[in-house]
């Protein structure tokens, strides 16, 4: 089971509840990133069952077909 923290900055006040790094769920891999247009820490899909994508390719094989842009909500 994957874990998520609560990082905040003192100053501006911002908060993020992401993994911190790499974490392993019991089915997603993900790693906390930060996104360049928002500027927020998010944790970003990066692989199933322990398993990181190798590349764009694969992880468009395991989902379907989709490109990452395609999964924001």
């Amino acid at each position: 089971m994957g874990t998520h923290y609560l990082f905040g900055c003192s100053n501006c006040g911002y908060t993020a509840e992401v993994s911190g790094g790499k974490d392993c769920g019991f089915f997603a891999t993900v790693r906390t990133m930060l996104c360049t247009d928002c500027r927020e820490l998010v944790d970003v899909l990066i692989g199933i069952q322990g398993d990181e994508y190798e590349n764009l390719t694969e992880f468009k094989r395991i989902v379907g077909g989709h490109s990452p842009q395609k999964l924001r909500h």
